[in-house]
């Protein structure tokens, strides 16, 4: 299941295991649709179709810069049918426009978004525009108008259409640059009044002029500012909902004055800090049909706390865009939810030739065994099938580590390792995961938490491989399952070195892996 909470307040890893789906993309002024995939509610589209539409992608290892009407931003990538790809609705919110799936779900139709400033009317991402009946209507494709508390001209309409929006101006000409390159324009200056409605679903396509009409403008008027000291109301809304995607927005009537903070408590609990701003939910019940039990609010000082309890862990992703913040929870495929019948490798790291690190009479072979053993021992009381890449100290080569794994169809790798640093004051356990990935980084954060409660050694965290190496740890990166790479300590620390020397810290990692290998099932609280 796949939970996206959209906060329309003014203002991101990953996609879940999800079926891959054909897809393609309407964008804006485009002489062909551009082909894709549809993952989860998320549509990629090859890297080497985006300079169809201007786009320009400069590919590096692990991200992509895109740049799009003179701006840059950096994305992740994937691979689909040997082409690396981009999160193209991602992309579009980051560059200002909006995309919508058609009723289908395998078109994409991206628009354009634009904004009445200070007498302009200005879009992020470069649109088609042309002027008809004189130069007082003007059409622009793939385009949608925001209306906005800002006054607009006497005398000017807007419809907005399923191909665009018509500008209609029954007393001024427009002066519109040519072709389909970034614009803003602008109005003679003229009387003033109250803001305009958008006038949704016109139903004249774009391109056949409605006639002129000089019936009354409506207006609209403005709400009354919310008073001083009052709290400012959040509304709750679900969007959709169903086995595999929910989309939940958080709408507020004034825009946030930063963006807001994550905060992950356990696996199934995050916290949104909304800094400076006193908020309150009209209707926090309205999100427990979409994996969301409980909606709560607290205040820390200036800041308010939005607190959301999960019915099981997920994965997270934030980021920001022209509408607010998303929030993309990710639920991973757990089967049945129960550790009892899934099938796991445990990789003993390093082995024969190849020692690993060693400080005093400790060496990491020999340790990673050990615990790997007993690892081995309590997986298989708890019913799952375990298979070892090794079980004595020989050498066994990286690939064929995590090819183990993949021909035996593993439903999870563990890896395990001592650390050792040049720095012999550093102390504490790892979790890797191989990312950008929500799915593998959920797995990581649940062993991770219970290892810090068991094994009696610091926690320094979760950490995404690819902050060591560019392309992430090769186990980790070949294996087609969630995997994680564990660190147990530093060797070449006193405190943790005596730690792992000791007869019990075997035993007490492995229960810290199956409790946290539960957690993530939904097997253990």
């Amino acid at each position: 299941m796949r939970l996206l909470v959209c906060f329309s307040l003014g203002m991101a890893v990953a996609t879940a295991a999800a079926q891959l789906q054909p897809a393609e993309v309407q964008y804006i002024g485009a002489e062909k649709p551009l082909r894709g995939y549809r993952l989860g509610d998320e549509c990629f589209v090859p890297i080497e179709l985006l300079s169809s539409i201007g786009w320009d992608a400069t590919l590096r290892s692990d991200k992509v810069t895109l740049t799009v009407a003179g701006r840059k931003v950096e994305f992740p990538h994937r691979t689909f049918a040997g082409s690396q790809s981009i999160p193209f609705r991602k992309a579009m919110a980051e560059f200002g426009g909006e995309t919508e799936w058609d009723r289908i779900g395998r078109v994409l139709k991206a628009v354009a978004v634009g904004k009445f400033t200070g007498g302009q009317i200005k879009f992020a991402l470069p649109v088609s525009s042309v002027t008809l009946d004189a130069g007082k209507i003007l059409e622009i494709r793939g385009a949608k108008i925001v209306a906005s508390p800002v006054q607009i001209p006497k005398g000017l309409k807007i419809q907005q259409g399923p191909d665009g929006v018509r500008i209609i101006s029954s007393q001024y000409a427009w002066e519109v640059p040519n072709g389909s390159e970034q614009f803003s324009f602008s109005l003679p200056a003229a009387p003033m009044t109250n803001p305009l409605p958008v006038v949704e679903n016109s139903g004249s396509p774009v391109g056949t002029p409605p006639p002129v009409t000089t019936e009354p403008i409506p207006i609209v008027p403005v709400e009354a500012p919310i008073a001083p000291g009052s709290d400012i109301p959040l509304d709750l809304i679900v969007q959709s909902d169903n086995a595999t995607s929910s989309i939940i927005q958080l709408r507020t009537v004034v825009p946030l004055a930063s963006a807001p903070q994550l905060r992950m408590i356990e696996p199934n609990v995050f916290e949104l800090v909304l800094p400076s701003v006193a908020i309150s939910i009209t209707n926090p019940d309205a999100a427990k049909t979409a994996g969301v039990t409980n909606v709560s609010v607290t205040k820390e000082g200036t800041n308010s706390v939005i607190r959301f309890i999960l019915d099981r862990p997920m994965g997270y992703e934030i980021w920001t865009d022209a509408a607010g913040v998303s929030i993309q929870l990710i639920k991973p495929a757990i089967g049945n939810g129960k550790l009892a019948g899934k099938l796991i490798v445990v990789d003993p790291g390093h082995g024969g030739k190849d020692g690993g690190a060693k400080s005093g009479v400790a060496r990491e072979k020999e340790l990673t065994l050990k615990v790997s053993l007993a690892l081995a021992e309590q997986l298989k009381a708890a019913g799952a099938t375990v298979i070892m890449t090794r079980r004595t100290d020989v050498f066994i080569g990286l690939a064929e580590r995590a090819e183990v794994a993949n021909r035996n169809k593993a439903d999870f790798f563990i890896s395990v390792h001592i650390n050792s640093t040049a720095k012999a004051s550093t102390s504490g356990s790892i979790t890797f995961f191989h990312g950008p990935s929500a799915v593998k980084e959920l797995l990581a954060r649940c062993l991770q938490q219970q290892l810090a409660k068991i094994n009696g050694l610091p926690s320094i965290g979760v950490w995404s491989d690819k902050r060591i190496y560019n392309s992430g740890f090769a186990v980790l990166r070949m294996s087609k399952m969630p995997g994680v790479l564990l660190e147990l300590g530093f060797i070449n620390h006193p405190n943790d070195r005596a730690r792992m020397l000791q007869a019990d810290f075997p035993s007490s990692v492995a229960s810290a892996v199956v409790k946290g290998l539960k957690v993530y099932l939904g097997d253990g609280k």
